[in-house]
């Protein structure tokens, strides 16, 4: 036997030296060859693409000359760079100098599908213009908004139709010829098929696009989406080669049906989406996994939203909780969608739409926890938060739920953020009605809101007497409570007054007017004076920044002085906090090509927070002091500095133990900023106070998790079953735990930390939960029944378990379980004994090195695809490794020590998953074991693991038994 693997590892350094000798001759062609085209390496564009980015614009256009220079290229990366240069002017705003390059583009390259499609480009352009004009309309004065709706028209029928439908008819002109002359199969006419229904598929977006900008009630707002409504139908019955974007067709037609009022036929379109597949091949490219992800969660939105305009309440929840909720655990899993930056916004709506249905069926309390849940989270985009107040106020205005008195308010809030002037005044009014009379600290704070938003909706309603009469109530009834917004009122009631006036022929003799213009006059002298003043600087500073006007918020903080005529401004270094707040929320909101123009700003920030904390305290201004503590912490965490995050943070438990406002969020960044530093159990500590004081706050069920994720991370398999317990029992999980892929999670936790009666508890939901017939359901079960099987110590059991799992879906890393199950089967095999013994069989180690061997090389697939998995990799290798020793040590298989020195070497560079001591150590045995004249065999060439399931260095455990 030793001789044939000698034999066998000379064979491999023959081929290896006849490998190198053949690579050698290849290069020493190539250098004596004439100057041959090059492909541009996608490194190197990437680089580029990655400048652009960052808005690096110079250093862009240079590294590109300096491309073209270096090498001769072939066309197609010619192409590229020049369509790069194309794109970086675009993106500096630089339209004339794009349009230009864009025509010389074109005749370059003529047979690029970017010069096919160059006018599309210009298109866009003309079609954003109008559409920015139909946004600016709707804050405009009527007269004014006419005048933008006019030009957008204007701009829309001009520039945008007339070279739209041309290019169509050209690019449709040019198949037809190529039609004739080609055969079907033949790629240019596949090109060019692809080229016009990529154009026809614009087309239809266009239209929906513009169509949903234009007020609901302009005249040609219907008919054009009929007519776009027309031109999805034809491309899905018509165009079927590139099933990609037929199915982009089919979402667009659902949605035009919603728009058009049509819900039953928007349903039915929808249906098909829910949970729609490419058919074609897996494994699928990631690209088209983005796609069809993004077209699920809007099916299921305007899906849910059409089901709830019919009242059909049960059927939106079905859908929601089907298909999202418990979409499969697969690659097209909507588990995280409202983690994933590009499925945010939609899922986030989705939620809004859960809610809603909820209420519907009469589950209003868990649908208002959904709804709060994207209102109240903690830096919430200001756009998400106002649709969130949209979805109360819907839910306002059908009246089937009886809303509290700060409900009704946000839902007014929403209402009036739509313009719907008359249902936001009727809900502002009913939100005074049902606030609670024997809570008076609600009154004050909210009663002077309600009657300030009805005042200004009264005033933008041009009547100006109620407007005035709402604003002198607010004035009369809560001068005492020093409502911060009252400085506004007071001023706002003197306009209202003095329009008043000037309005009517009689308004300087009217009785009832000159008797309100005596209260404006005491009010705003009273409460309109120079600190009060002062103070509305703050309110507008907090309105602008819920809006998103970041700069415009700073200049208002900025300009509350420390001290005004001699006496101290006691809520100064809240404005000054607040000035540096609006910096670290822009950044945190800015799209990522954004965000690191922002950077110095924000970085600049948490220092100028640093020196706020320390000067509040000593002022006795606690909010200011924890307003600027926890936005440097949080900001810092996002900056994934998580030891400055932990150690600015920490003031909430010493100086701000007793802070209200911002002491619960800033322990909860804390305890995230703990759980990422590895120190779980300090914030375990900090999870304890947030749970006592805010047991029901939905960040607790948040923390919960990270707690368990961290746990887990660090090997601790009964705390993170505890912490997972505690998400999974917290009201705000509920919907979480409607998903099958979590609930497999939770179990496989519980199994893990001896919780088996909770375990098999929540195995059962999960039987329950998921679709029969799922594949992934019965992966699901199958592998944790063995789990816990194996957990009982019924080894016999749980190895047939796993071994069936193996024999039944034949596993190719493909679904979440299958490195888990060999890996598992491993465990199981060497935790086995054999009757009187300690230690396992040989046998039963071979099993365990051959499951580990496949479990490896499947984690090693994935910590490829997702970095945050690779320490898990080498901490499965170092396992695999360690048992190899063993096995070698019992059976004095020294080709396992040779195996591991040359994976050593392989690897040498590596950090080994912080675990490179572990491996040295074995490496040391390993050689201690060998002969010296072994050590100079030749290394074999590992490479990477092949796809039978033989990771580098292993599977030579048969012939070490044979030995």
């Amino acid at each position: 036997m030793k001789a044939d693997m000698r034999q066998t590892l000379a064979s491999h350094n023959v081929r290896l030296r006849s490998a190198r000798a053949c690579r050698a001759l290849l290069a020493l062609c190539a250098w004596c060859a004439p100057a041959a085209l090059q492909a541009l390496p996608p490194d190197d564009l990437a680089f580029g693409e990655y400048l652009k980015l960052l808005r690096y614009w110079d250093t862009a256009a240079r590294w590109l000359d300096s491309l073209e220079r270096s090498r001769t290229l072939d066309t197609a990366s010619q192409a590229e760079i020049a369509g790069l240069r194309i794109d970086i002017l675009k993106a500096q705003g630089k339209e004339k100098e794009a349009f230009e390059a864009l025509e010389e583009y074109k005749k370059r390259f003529p047979n690029n599908p970017r010069a096919s499609m160059g006018t599309l480009e210009v298109i866009g352009v003309a079609l954003s213009k109008a559409t920015k004009l139909l946004e600016q309309a709707i804050v405009q004065p009527k007269e004014k908004a006419a005048e933008s709706v006019a030009a957008a028209e204007k701009l829309f029928n001009e520039e945008v139709l007339p070279p739209l439908d041309a290019l169509i008819a050209d690019f449709l002109a040019k198949y037809d010829e190529l039609r004739k002359q080609l055969k079907a199969e033949d790629p240019q006419l596949q090109d060019a098929s692809r080229v016009l229904q990529h154009a026809e598929l614009a087309r239809v977006n266009i239209y929906l696009l513009y169509a949903q900008k234009l007020p609901r009630d302009h005249e040609r707002r219907a008919a054009l989406l009929e007519k776009g409504a027309d031109l999805a139908a034809k491309f899905v019955n018509d165009r079927y080669e590139f099933p990609v974007m037929q199915f982009r067709a089919q979402l667009q037609l659902g949605i035009y049906a919603y728009e058009l009022g049509r819900y039953a036929k928007a349903e039915e379109c929808l249906d098909i989406m829910y949970n729609a597949e490419p058919p074609l091949q897996r494994p699928f490219a990631k690209l088209i996994v983005d796609a069809f992800k993004s077209y699920r969660v809007q099916a299921i939105l305007f899906g849910a939203r059409s089901a709830i305009a019919r009242g059909a309440y049960a059927r939106a929840l079905q859908v929601i909780e089907r298909y999202y909720f418990k979409s499969k655990n697969d690659e097209f899993s909507l588990a995280r969608a409202e983690d994933q930056p590009d499925l945010r916004v939609v899922a986030t709506l989705v939620r809004l739409e859960y809610g809603i249905a909820l209420c519907g069926t009469g589950q209003a309390a868990r649908g208002l926890a959904e709804i709060h849940a994207v209102i109240d989270k903690p830096n919430q985009v200001a756009s998400l938060v106002t649709d969130g107040r949209k979805a109360l106020g819907r839910i306002a205005s059908l009246g089937f739920v009886r809303l509290s008195g700060r409900d009704y308010y946000q839902a007014a809030l929403g209402l009036k953020s739509e313009l719907k002037w008359d249902a936001a005044l009727y809900t502002f009014q009913t939100a005074l009605m049902r606030l609670d009379p024997r809570d008076e600290a609600e009154r004050n704070e909210f009663a002077p809101l309600c009657l300030n938003e009805i005042g200004e909706i009264y005033y933008l309603k041009g009547q100006f007497i109620e407007s005035a009469l709402a604003y002198e109530e607010a004035c009369r009834h809560f001068a005492a409570t020093e409502h911060e917004i009252l400085a506004k009122v007071s001023q706002n009631l003197l306009a209202a007054v003095s329009k008043a006036i000037q309005l009517r022929d009689d308004g300087l003799t009217h009785a009832g007017l000159a008797k309100l213009k005596d209260a404006a006059a005491k009010y705003s002298e009273m409460l309109g004076g120079d600190i009060a003043l002062i103070q509305s600087l703050m309110v507008e500073g907090r309105l602008l920044l819920d809006q998103g006007q970041f700069k415009e918020a700073r200049e208002k903080f900025l300009q509350v002085p420390r001290v005004y005529k001699g006496t101290k401004i006691k809520f100064y270094w809240q404005a000054q906090a607040g000035a540096q707040e609006c910096v670290c929320r822009e950044w945190d909101q800015a799209e990522s090509e954004d965000r690191k123009k922002l950077e110095p700003d924000v970085l600049k920030a948490i220092e100028e927070l640093k020196d706020i904390v320390p000067k509040a305290i000593a002022d006795k201004d606690a909010v200011g002091a924890g307003k600027a503590a926890f936005f440097r912490g949080q900001t810092l965490y996002q900056l994934r500095r998580f030891d400055e995050a932990a150690e600015t943070l920490a003031v909430f438990t010493t100086s701000l133990a007793d802070e209200k406002v911002y002491r619960t969020i800033g322990l909860a960044v804390l305890c995230l900023a703990e759980v990422r530093r590895g120190d779980c159990d300090a914030a375990a500590r900090h999870f304890e106070e947030i749970r006592r004081e805010a047991p029901d706050f939905p960040v607790v069920a948040n923390l919960a998790a990270e707690l368990a994720d961290g746990f887990e991370e660090a090997g601790n398999a009964a705390r993170c079953a505890e912490f997972a317990l505690l998400q999974a029992r917290h009201p705000a999980a509920a919907s979480d735990m409607e998903q099958p892929a979590l609930l497999g999670q939770l179990v496989r936790r519980l199994i893990d930390g001896s919780k088996g009666a909770e375990a098999r508890e929540y195995l059962e939901k999960l039987r329950a939960t998921g679709k029969e017939g799922d594949p992934t359901l019965d992966r699901q079960l199958l592998y944790l029944e063995a789990k816990s099987l194996a957990q009982e110590n019924k080894l016999d059991e749980a190895i047939a378990k796993f071994q069936f799992y193996i024999n039944k879906f034949r596993p190719r890393n493909d679904y979440y379980e299958d490195p888990y199950v060999y890996r598992e089967l491993g465990d199981a095999h060497l935790a086995r004994r054999p009757p009187g013994k300690t230690a396992p069989s040989m046998d039963d180690m071979q099993a365990a090195s051959d499951a580990y061997n496949a479990a490896c090389y499947m984690m090693q697939e994935r910590s490829r695809r997702d970095p945050t998995l690779e320490k898990k990799f080498w901490r499965w290798m170092l396992d695999f490794w360690t048992l190899g020793m063993r096995i070698a040590d019992i059976a004095k298989a020294r080709n396992r020590y040779l195996d591991l020195q040359v994976f050593m070497q392989e690897f040498r560079d590596s950090d080994m998953g912080g675990l490179k001591d572990e491996f040295l150590k074995l490496e040391a045995h390993a050689k201690s074991k060998q002969p010296a004249a072994g050590a100079k065999t030749a290394p074999k060439k590992t490479g990477t693991a092949k796809k039978s399931g033989a990771t580098t260095g292993a599977g030579k455990g048969k012939d070490a038994k044979k030995e």
